[in-house]
C-alpha cells in the first residue's frame, strides 16, 4: 500500500452502479496523479455505498494525514479479521504516523546570547536588579526546555509498546533493572495483577527448569520452546520486541489468557489479537496477523507468534480456560504456566 497504484493488487471487482462507476473514476484520477480529486471520487463512492472495502483501501492510500489511514484500516480489520491488504496498509500507516512524531520532536538551535553592556551606575537600582535576575532565569528555563526536548527526541521513529485496552496505564514503561541476586524459584500463587521481580537473565540448560510444563523465550534465537520438563514440545519461531522497546526478561508465569483482545497504542489499534496470555503487566504472548517478520524482533514488547503457534499454545498453557469461557485468570487451582524468557 506504499503507493495507490500498488492497492490494484489483488483488488475486488468494482460494483456495478453509481458506487461502481464512481470508484473507477477515482481509480482512473489517482492513476493520473490528481490525488485530491480521486479523493472527493473516493468519499462520494462511499456516500453511495458506505461498506465499500475496495474504496475505502484506496481511501487510506491516499490520505495525507496518516492517522485518518490508521483509522480507516483499524475499521477494516475490524470488520474483516485477517484482510491482508489492509493489515500491510496499517504497518505502512504506522511507519507514517511514528515518522511524523518523531519530526515534531525536533527543535531549532538557540540563538547567540546579546551581550549587554553594563550600567553606567555601579550599584543599579533595585527594580533593575530584579529585572537582570528575571531575564538571567528566563534565558536559564529556556535553555533547559531545550535540552529536555532533545534528550527526548528519537533518533529514529518514535518508541511505541503494546498496551491492550483494559490495562490502566496508557504506554507501558520498560521495568526497573534485574536484581543482583536471582529468585529461582517462581512464585506459586499468581494473582490478577501480579508484580514478578525479573529474575538474573538464565542461560539454556540441559536440566528441566520445572516439572511440568514450562514456555522458554529465546531473545538472540528468537524462537519459543514449550517444555513438559525436560522434553521439548514444540519449538515457533517468534517476534519479541526491537531495541527501543525490548521484552522483559526474566522468569514469570502467565496469570490471564484471553481468547482475544482489541489493543491500541500511540498512533495504533490493532482489533481482535488472537490467544493473548499476559505474563507481566502488559507483557503477553499473543498472535500477530498484521506482519509475518517472525524471527527478527518487531514487536512493541510482546511476543508475537504465528497464529497457528498461538493458538496451540493458548490450549496447551495453563491455566486453561473453563468450559465457554473467553477469559481466565491464574489461581491456586488453576495456576499459570511459567514463562522463562533470557537471552
Amino acid at each position: 500500500m506504499p503507493e495507490p497504484g500498488e492497492i490494484e493488487h489483488g483488488a475486488a471487482p468494482a460494483p456495478r452502479g453509481p458506487a461502481g462507476d464512481l470508484l473507477r473514476r477515482a481509480q482512473a484520477a489517482a492513476r493520473r496523479g490528481e490525488q485530491v480529486r480521486a479523493r472527493r471520487l473516493l468519499r462520494a463512492t462511499l456516500i453511495a455505498d458506505p461498506t465499500n472495502t475496495e474504496a475505502r483501501l484506496w481511501l487510506a492510500a491516499l490520505a495525507e494525514d496518516p492517522r485518518e489511514a490508521v483509522q480507516i484500516l483499524s475499521e477494516i480489520l475490524e470488520e474483516h479479521p485477517g484482510h491482508v491488504r489492509a493489515a500491510a496498509g496499517l504497518r505502512w500507516a504506522w511507519e507514517r504516523l511514528e515518522a511524523q512524531s518523531a519530526a515534531r520532536c525536533v527543535v531549532p538551535p538557540p540563538a547567540s546570547p546579546r551581550l549587554q553592556p553594563l550600567p553606567a551606575s555601579p550599584k543599579p537600582h533595585l527594580p533593575a536588579r530584579i529585572a537582570t535576575a528575571i531575564a538571567c532565569l528566563a534565558s536559564l528555563f529556556a535553555v533547559v526546555v531545550l535540552v529536555s526536548c532533545s534528550l527526548a527526541a528519537p533518533m529514529g521513529q518514535a518508541a511505541v509498546v503494546d498496551a491492550a485496552v483494559w490495562t490502566p496505564e496508557a504506554t507501558w514503561v520498560a521495568p526497573t533493572p534485574e536484581p543482583p541476586t536471582p529468585t529461582p524459584t517462581p512464585t506459586t500463587a499468581p494473582s490478577p495483577t501480579p508484580t514478578p521481580s525479573p529474575t538474573a537473565r538464565p542461560q539454556p540448560s540441559p536440566t528441566p527448569r520445572f516439572a511440568g510444563k514450562w514456555i522458554e523465550v529465546s531473545l538472540s534465537e528468537q524462537t519459543a520452546t514449550a517444555w513438559e520438563g525436560a522434553t521439548p514440545v514444540r519449538r515457533m519461531v517468534v517476534s519479541t520486541g526491537t531495541a527501543r522497546t525490548p521484552t522483559v526478561e526474566g522468569t514469570y508465569r502467565i496469570y490471564l489468557k484471553l481468547t482475544k483482545q482489541n489493543m491500541s497504542g500511540p498512533g495504533y489499534y490493532l482489533p481482535n489479537v488472537p490467544h493473548v496470555m499476559y505474563f507481566y503487566g502488559g507483557y503477553a504472548l499473543h498472535g500477530a496477523y498484521w506482519h509475518t517478520s517472525f524471527g527478527t524482533p518487531t514487536s512493541h514488547g510482546c511476543v508475537n507468534l504465528k497464529l497457528d503457534d498461538a493458538a496451540w499454545l493458548f490450549a496447551w498453557a495453563d491455566p486453561q480456560l473453563p468450559k465457554g469461557a473467553q477469559n481466565v485468570y491464574a489461581s491456586d487451582k488453576n495456576p499459570g504456566t511459567p514463562v522463562v524468557i533470557h537471552r
